[in-house]
């Protein structure tokens, strides 16, 4: 097994490992308000090996804290590249399972550091002047981000996500994402 192999696995374990361990956070000491959900917008790029090319886009989000800990979220991205005449788009549906603390700093500003783990389906799509081919997967991500909250309002972060294929014949690709949101 190569080692970038061996640490996506590591990886992969310690992620269920914590996610798993959920049902802990939902013990009675756990603060339980109403869900805080949230809308963002974020700048995406997408990076494999250097004969796939890097395709960057947006992603649209939909997501919420169930408490403290937990939070959920559904995404829609799309990127695209154009590589030596050709033109590689990807569309991508997913939900993921974020883990981590929400620490409020004042009443102002709260920032939630997280690992999170996800399903996506991404479609993959080479087209040029002659002909098009698509194609699709789906991938388990796990990552890391942190998410900052201003004024109960205004939601800011950062996320770093690596995508593993179900099936051989599609790359791995890493993600990172900036994003800007609302939180209501």
């Amino acid at each position: 097994m190569n080692n970038s192999k061996m640490n996506k696995t590591l990886f992969a374990v310690a992620m269920t490992s914590i996610v798993s361990s959920a049902s802990v956070f939902a013990a009675d000491d756990v603060k339980h308000e109403p869900a805080k959900l949230y809308v963002s917008v974020g700048k995406i790029d997408q990076t494999a090996d250097e004969y796939i090319p890097e395709p960057a886009g947006f992603e649209l989000t939909f997501g919420g804290d169930i408490n403290d800990y937990l939070g959920v979220s559904l995404s829609f991205a799309k990127a695209d590249e154009t590589y030596n005449t050709v033109l590689a788009e990807t569309t991508t549906f997913g939900i993921n399972v974020d883990l981590g603390k929400k620490f409020d700093v004042n009443e102002d500003f709260q920032i939630k550091p997280y690992g999170l783990v996800g399903i996506k389906e991404t479609e993959f799509t080479l087209s040029n002047s002659y002909a098009e081919a698509s194609d699709s997967s789906a991938y388990m991500g796990f990552g890391l981000g942190v998410r900052a909250t201003f004024k109960q309002a205004l939601v800011i972060g950062f996320e770093y996500v690596s995508n593993s294929a179900s099936d051989d014949y599609f790359p791995d690709y890493d993600q990172t994402k900036w994003f800007v949101g609302y939180q209501f």
